[in-house]
């Protein structure tokens, strides 16, 4: 991405030219970089709540394996 459009995928790679650029007097555009930390927040959050569901939704609960094992 960085060839095309500047853009880079590594937070630090980020972060630390545009510190470098507010110290230095020049402006860095920090709106962007709220995409670099709700994006990954969102995903995880997202990946938790589906690893939840499928598990649930497959592989049942403890308790019914449990049941259906001294139930046998």
């Amino acid at each position: 991405f960085g060839p095309l459009s500047g853009a880079s995928v590594n937070l630090a790679r980020t972060f630390g030219p545009d510190v470098v650029l507010t110290f230095a007097g020049s402006s860095a555009n920090w709106t962007q970089f709220a995409v670099y930390l709700v994006g990954p927040v969102l995903g995880g959050l997202v990946a938790a709540y589906l690893s939840d569901w499928i598990g649930k939704t497959i592989g049942g609960t403890r308790e019914d394996s449990e049941t259906a094992v001294s139930a046998g």
